[in-house]
């Protein structure tokens, strides 16, 4: 059974314009699947970062800022498997108001990904506010839930918050939530 062995590393990490510290996080023998948050990278960066984790024989799940439709913008997090290969996209569906106003676009689909452990679900960010969304994931099967969170964990409150909507879609739908956020000046990699 895949799940009893899965070992997920949570990466809390600031957005990088010099990738080379996606390699050395993925280098790490601790973890086969690694999540990383909204935005870690550009749409640029795509072939590059598919690349370290073939070398890295390693699953990545990473937010990008979107820039491959022409015109638009959008949240979309990929999941490369350690082949190398984009198994799977998501384009963040419920926008913040901030991304509305600074021309982010609207993703129109909520699919799971199928991997060798199981359906997995991505809520991007705030869309993990929704129950809806979990919701849909859970009946297409997903197992896991991951949340690549843009905002950091700045405070308590924030953090007290995220683990309460967490819990409660886990509980609600029978699936493990795991989510991450940007580098806060406190934790490092």
């Amino acid at each position: 059974n895949f799940m009893n062995m899965l070992k997920i590393g949570l990466v809390i990490a600031k957005p990088e314009t010099d990738i080379t510290a996606l390699n050395y996080i993925l280098s790490d023998d601790e973890a086969d699947f690694f999540l990383f948050p909204e935005g870690y990278l550009h749409s640029d960066q795509i072939k590059v970062a598919t690349q370290i984790a073939k070398a890295n024989g390693k699953w990545l799940v990473t937010g990008i800022d979107d820039y491959r439709d022409s015109g638009k913008k959008y949240e979309t997090a990929i999941v490369i498997d350690p082949s190398g290969d984009i198994v799977g996209e998501h384009k963040k569906t419920s926008l913040t108001d901030y991304e509305i106003e600074n021309g982010y676009c609207q993703g129109d689909s909520i699919k799971v990904i199928d991997t060798v452990f199981g359906k997995i679900g991505i809520a991007i960010c705030y869309e993990i506010h929704f129950p809806e969304v979990s919701r849909i994931y859970a009946l297409q099967g997903a197992k896991f839930i991951f949340n690549p969170v843009g905002t950091g964990m700045w405070h308590e409150h924030q953090y007290e918050q995220w683990n309460s909507i967490a819990r409660a879609r886990a509980s609600e739908n029978g699936v493990i939530v795991l989510g991450c956020s940007h580098f806060n000046d406190t934790i490092p990699y």
